[in-house]
């Protein structure tokens, strides 16, 4: 008879595989197929019998099962939908062939570290000799992802290798490359050549690189740290004309110097870039052994690289990133542009004198020493460093997509050779970001097509960045900046009416916003009598900590009311609006506000 639950949402434990069988064997003959939805296996081993009871019914059983979690053995894929792999470790022949049948259904696979572990290689072979009338094990199969496998699971997977699969992530670490490049090549062999994304989270060899020149169709590829050169982008881009997103991490590499190093001539790289691209513009040249009539041998016709690619996502020291940039040239329409160069030298602007108070010193001589050692150190340190510079000069590079770009985001990070001093420092001193310099400014005032501005961790001077940048911008529709103090002081409310009135365009804005001791008086303009007055349409602004004036009242509760009203003055159709502080009251008053709001 079926075994009466009380509810759906209980949880079981069995230490007895009979019991566990008793319980599969009721709800299958039963009505409460959704309890499996909450049962935990906690048994050390998972009985044949007990298996078979499961997948007796699988076609009932699979699109309810989501969570089958052995807490022990840790022998179960974590399903996340009824499409995902559910795989047991050590079963049956029968259950093995159970497993068959719903893996025509699976379209959706994650295998993990520690799960993988515990599936031995003889029971995936026995699995494949199960399925061996069939060509392919999953032949549905659409993604697999692979998280921190080892060489000798990855080598397992390619039971999984499937005509229709499309995505494929592997998390990795560096001891699995030569196995990474066999499953790379079997995925490219792979029938129909369905393959549109692959995402390798840890590094990748120059064989593994090589490997993806023979990859035909790919749509987008992400790598990690990766050892590259011009000639393998030039192949790169021939072979993956379909291509529209790219992201990796540029490493060290001797065939293109960085001047930031002094590990090589940046000069030769730049003589050997433009010998091997005509113009700078990277195209592969097209071999035709054809006449025209009486005019001599028919030139070479170029054959444009990455031609559909719409983003790029890099990160590396920024001489780098300038070449790569060069290398794509005006013949791909990017929208889309990530840059975070690597710092791996600090100007003195990061480094302010009034933060050095010394206080470890134990004594007044060691004290003395300390600044002294220091301000040695402050003489050797350049006014911008030149990684710095570099950037600013691959924002001169990028603006070639001026009237192509609509996105761009810019950030930074330190490099991890850094210098151990300046590290030190780094511990006993703040280092400030480093500020965006009048020519990165005048770089992306020239993205005429920019309708998102995002920019990380640098230091901001707002005001000149609104006034050259922003208002100049007509597109823009969403800015978003660093609500962290650390990155600039912000802007005032006269400037965010300056937003208001210049950029009617916006629809969110994301800086900081500091609170001037006198909060001014909102006044409409007046509408025109040609056209009546057009409301802004920004629909969310955030900021950060409320800054506190030297001038307020502790008890003085007037100003969040008196902020609010002002925003909700320049900005009636905002939706949302966050902040810390006392913006946390501003926001509440924002949002009576636009309850009681009459359209």
């Amino acid at each position: 008879m079926p075994l009466p639950l009380p509810s759906l949402n209980f949880t079981t434990a069995f230490r007895s595989s009979g019991a566990l069988t008793a319980l599969f064997e009721a709800l299958l003959e039963g009505d409460n197929l959704k309890d499996l939805l909450h049962v935990s296996l906690l048994s050390r081993s998972i009985s044949a019998r007990a298996l078979d009871v499961l997948w007796r019914d699988m076609d009932a059983v699979a699109p309810l099962l989501r969570i089958l979690e052995a807490a022990s053995c840790k022998s179960v894929i974590q399903s996340e939908s009824s499409k995902d792999l559910i795989f047991v470790d050590q079963p049956s022949e029968q259950a093995l062939k159970r497993l068959y049948r719903y893996s025509s259904r699976i379209r959706n696979m994650v295998i993990k570290n520690d799960t993988m572990k515990a599936v031995p290689i003889s029971t995936l072979f026995r699995l494949s000799q199960v399925c061996h009338p069939q060509p392919q094990l999953f032949t549905l199969l659409q993604s697999l992802r692979i998280e921190a496998t080892d060489s000798e699971c990855l080598s397992s997977l390619f039971l999984f290798l499937s005509p229709s699969l499309e995505n494929v992530e592997v998390h990795g670490d560096p001891n699995i490359q030569p196995t990474l490049q066999s499953f790379i090549m079997s995925l490219a062999n792979v029938e129909n050549r369905s393959l549109k994304t692959v995402a390798l989270k840890g590094p990748s060899s120059k064989p593994v690189l090589e490997t993806f020149t023979r990859c035909y169709g790919l749509e987008r590829l992400e790598l990690g740290p990766t050892l590259w050169d011009e000639h393998w982008v030039a192949s790169l881009g021939k072979h993956n004309r379909n291509l529209t997103s790219f992201t990796m991490e540029l490493k060290e590499s001797n065939a293109i110097a960085s001047e930031e190093t002094g590990q090589g001539d940046s000069r030769s790289s730049e003589k050997s870039l433009g010998e091997t691209w005509h113009l700078g513009s990277p195209t592969v040249p097209y071999q035709s052994n054809q006449l025209w009539p009486g005019a001599g041998p028919r030139k070479a016709r170029p054959t444009l690289i990455f031609p559909a690619l719409k983003v790029l996502v890099v990160t590396g020291p920024s001489e780098k990133l300038r070449v790569i940039i060069s290398l794509l040239g005006v013949t791909s329409g990017i929208e889309d542009i990530s840059l975070c160069p690597i710092a791996v030298t600090i100007s003195k602007g990061m480094i302010h004198i009034d933060d050095l108070l010394f206080g470890w010193c134990s004594s007044e001589s060691k004290k003395r020493y300390a600044k002294k050692e220091f301000g040695a150190l402050y003489i050797d340190i350049d006014e911008i460093a030149q990684w710095v510079d570099c950037t600013e000069r691959t924002l001169e590079a990028i603006g070639m997509f001026g009237s192509t770009m609509k996105r761009i985001s810019l950030s930074w990070r330190y490099s991890e050779a850094f210098p151990a001093v300046l590290l030190r420092l780094k511990g006993m001193f703040p280092i400030h970001p480093p500020e965006l310099t009048p020519g990165i400014l005048t770089s992306l005032s020239t993205l005429s097509a920019l309708q998102i501005l995002e920019i990380g961790n640098w230091s901001i001077p707002h005001d000149r960045l609104f006034e050259e940048v922003v208002f100049v911008l007509r597109n823009l529709r969403e800015v978003i900046l660093p609500v962290d103090s650390a990155n600039g002081p912000g802007i005032g409310l006269e400037m965010l009416a300056s937003v208001a009135q210049n950029c009617l365009q916006l629809v969110r804005l994301e800086v900081n916003i500091t609170i001037p001791s006198i909060i001014p008086h909102y006044t409409p303009p007046a509408a025109t009598s040609a056209r009546r007055r057009r409301r802004h349409g920004l629909r969310v602004l955030s900021t950060g900590e409320w800054i506190k004036d030297v001038k307020q009242k502790d008890n003085d509760q007037t100003r969040p009311l008196s902020v609010a009203r002002y925003i909700n003055g320049l900005f009636p159709m905002l939706q949302e609006f966050s902040g810390k502080g006392e913006w946390e009251y501003v926001s509440e008053i924002l949002q009576m506000l636009r309850d009681s709001r009459d359209y």
